[in-house]
């Protein structure tokens, strides 16, 4: 679990730095980008590979409130490596995350921002994620709690 104090980015230059919607669909690999369904989990796609959890904190530790139940992050690696997976306690913090990140330029590319699936089994993930955890021995991820101190 993260406890120590992260410093948020600001909103301000979150806003400066992110395409919109619009921008993202005129990427040919995001031309038919949909958030999907509303949920708890928020997938994180179009990663720099050289992204850390140290780069996601100071984006996402802002929807983390006090005595709350943690937020929870899973940077991918290996063959999954530029994904990644963050729980939200409530669905409408996840919708606030995605309104406000989706886009957001992260070491020269803009995440990409869709609703997951809560509660479904490695292979829902997506494909190749069972090849990944075998070929990772069952580790295809790193997994962080973002607590408030």
């Amino acid at each position: 679990m993260v406890t120590e104090p992260v410093a948020c980015v600001p909103e301000e230059e979150i806003l400066q730095n992110r395409l919109s919607k619009e921008e993202i669909r005129r990427i040919p690999r995001f031309s038919s980008y949909s958030p999907g369904e509303p949920s708890q989990v928020l997938y994180v796609k179009n990663l720099s590979r050289s992204a850390t959890v140290k780069d996601l904190l100071p984006l996402f530790s802002r929807f983390q409130e006090k005595d709350a139940t943690p937020l929870r992050l899973r940077l991918l690696s290996g063959r999954m490596k530029g994904q990644a997976f963050l729980t939200f306690p409530t669905v409408s913090q996840a919708q606030e995350a995605l309104e406000l990140l989706n886009g957001f330029l992260l070491r020269g590319k803009p995440l990409i921002l869709e609703f997951g699936r809560s509660g479904k089994p490695a292979s829902a993930l997506g494909p190749g994620t069972d090849s990944a955890l075998r070929e990772n021995g069952g580790q295809s991820d790193k997994s962080y709690s973002v607590g408030v101190a």
